[in-house]
């Protein structure tokens, strides 16, 4: 799994991830195990960018929102 800035710039490259793991799974993963410390890359007002394969990560990510 990439964390990746707009603008392209790599910010964490985690895993591996294997098996029947999909990119909700292993985002939800990484957000409650705090892998690398990721909640604390969160910012008040910060947007996420992804695509349709994190759509059941849309829960979690709002709670990290309102932390």
């Amino acid at each position: 799994m990439m964390v990746v800035t707009t603008t392209g710039y790599i910010v964490s490259v985690m895993g591996p991830y294997v098996g029947k793991n999909n990119d909700a799974s292993i985002l939800n993963h990484i957000v409650a195990e705090n892998v690398e410390e990721f909640r604390g890359w969160l910012r008040e007002d910060d947007v996420a960018v992804v695509d349709r394969g994190f759509r059941n990560s849309i829960d979690i990510l709002k709670v990290c929102a309102d932390i």
